[in-house]
């Protein structure tokens, strides 16, 4: 009975971003896996991706001016894309798997990749470029 209990609220999401320049604001989830990532499309199921982000991120997204979506970190390919939450919810229609992988990604959705370099221990990401490429997709969905 207890395993129910929660005294805290979700996070709606990982990170918020507002670009002053083009006043588009941006919800991510960051998400950094090895090869494949697990996702839940309902509450009773148990993966890396959690039913509750994806719908907040839907809600978000709802919004004019506003960009959701996923920083998908894969390790083994050392590639990091932003992904669309609208892209995302019709690539989990679209495959009958419960997770997805990098190949799967590109064949479903257009991701947008973005440039990093390594430093000693971390990367530094070309966010400049990133919210460049983003501000082009907003416009195209409008």
């Amino acid at each position: 009975m207890t395993d129910n209990l929660r005294f805290s609220q979700h996070s709606p999401c990982d990170y918020m971003m507002f670009n002053g320049c083009t006043g588009l604001f941006y919800t991510l989830e960051l998400k950094t896996f090895d090869s494949s990532c697990s996702f839940e499309r309902d509450k009773s199921e148990n993966g890396t991706i959690h039913f509750h982000q994806i719908e907040s991120l839907k809600k978000f997204d709802a919004y004019q001016n506003v960009i959701s979506g996923f920083l998908l970190d894969f390790r083994k390919t050392d590639n990091t894309y932003f992904l669309l939450i609208n892209e995302f919810c019709e690539m989990i229609k679209s495959i009958s798997k419960k997770s997805f992988n990098e190949k799967d990604m590109l064949q479903w959705c257009k991701p947008i990749l973005i440039s990093k370099r390594k430093l000693k221990v971390n990367y530094k990401y070309n966010v400049e470029d990133f919210l460049l490429k983003t501000q082009t997709v907003k416009d195209l969905n409008l």
